[in-house]
């Protein structure tokens, strides 16, 4: 039987652990023992084989149930190299579920994620990585994977949406997946307000129960490293307005809530 994959390519600090833990908790679906594997990505991982891949989940057989992993890395295109091309030649069907968030503070919280592993010694204030601005631009990370699959397998999605109304969202995913969407997932309650008040705040609200939040903040749900200042917020949105509009025009991501420079 030929295995049915999904993979949450990203985007990074968009929730994409969180609703990894979601999903898994489905019946109908298989999660990899290993969150993020990172098979299409690593050399030496892809080197050692589809049937390697297959062994970081316990599949049966027959085995029906949706596969799934969560690595970040498949949208970090240039300083990860796009895995599009390698997933198209892997003997398997894939659908893809590509989370995005306001991309200023998805890099406001990389940075933090970054200076917390030790690869960066600076607040996000004093400079922005060009890696982490290039993970923020959406709609070129999704070209490439479009150049090899058609607009059917992928379901795109917004981070504070999925904050918002995890039911309704969560139900949307298992729609997309074609498996049970009335399945009542652990923990998921029904919407929040429409604006939460901090970051900590709605993603307690959203997913109680699942432990705490990835990236360390203070207490007023800031990134670890503070957020981008206004003018620096004002240029980093200004170099990702082009591809905010194409994600909006090309591939009906509404994305008006983030182009804002308040």
């Amino acid at each position: 039987m030929k295995k049915r994959f999904a993979l949450i390519i990203g985007a990074a600090c968009s929730g994409t652990a969180t609703l990894f833990r979601h999903l898994g908790t489905h019946p109908q679906v298989l999660p990899c023992r290993v969150k993020e594997p990172r098979f299409f990505t690593d050399d030496h991982k892809w080197e050692l084989g589809i049937e390697w891949y297959r062994s970081l989940w316990d599949f049966r057989e027959p085995d029906e149930r949706i596969a799934i992993e969560a690595s970040s890395e498949y949208t970090m295109h240039p300083s990860v190299p796009s895995p599009a091309g390698r997933i198209a030649q892997t003997p398997a069907g894939f659908r893809f579920v590509y989370l995005m968030r306001d991309p200023i503070e998805r890099i406001e919280f990389h940075h933090a994620r970054a200076w917390e592993e030790g690869s960066i010694e600076w607040k996000v204030a004093d400079g922005v990585l060009p890696q982490h601005i290039e993970a923020s631009r959406y709609a070129a990370q999704l070209d490439r994977y479009r150049e090899h699959f058609p607009p059917e397998d992928f379901l795109l999605m917004r981070f504070e949406d999925l904050q918002s109304d995890p039911v309704a969202e969560l139900r949307r995913i298992c729609r997309f997946l074609e498996i049970d969407p009335d399945y009542a997932f652990p923990g998921v309650g029904p919407p929040t307000e429409a604006r939460p008040k901090s970051w900590l705040e709605r993603v307690s609200a959203t997913f109680r129960g699942l432990g705490r939040a990835r990236v360390r903040s203070d207490r007023r749900g800031e990134p670890a490293t503070g957020r981008l200042s206004p003018s620096q917020r004002a240029r980093v949105l200004s170099e990702l307005r082009p591809d905010l509009d194409r994600l909006s025009q090309g591939y009906g991501v509404d994305t008006s809530l983030w182009q804002t420079d308040a």
